[in-house]
């Protein structure tokens, strides 16, 4: 079971988001959501997202995953441990994403 590390950037951006899920009523959507990348990234992420890119000299594989409403963009180790959080975008053309934009 790998334990995701998220760059301060990407809590940042998380937090802030929250605070207008909330705004929107959306706030337990978000959290859902929240709760399904963290679980998903801690026990599967090799199967939850799609493999985008090989980073062999550091032993990386980048991974892409498009939800209702986030784009998450992690890599994970060839040994499945760690998993990096790259970076988090909202999917367009929902509340949040105009909401927040």
């Amino acid at each position: 079971m790998a334990s995701p590390a998220y760059p301060h950037a990407v809590m940042a951006k998380l937090q802030t988001w929250g605070q207008v899920a909330n705004r929107l009523g959306l706030g337990e959507v978000f959290r859902e959501s929240l709760r399904e990348m963290n679980v998903s990234l801690s026990t599967d992420a090799e199967s939850w997202g799609d493999p985008v890119k090989d980073m062999r000299h550091m032993h990386l594989t980048v991974y892409h995953r498009s939800g209702p409403m986030l784009i998450v963009k992690y890599a994970v180790h060839i040994d499945g441990s760690p998993v990096f959080v790259l970076d988090v975008q909202l999917t367009p053309d929902t509340p949040l994403y105009f909401a927040a934009g």
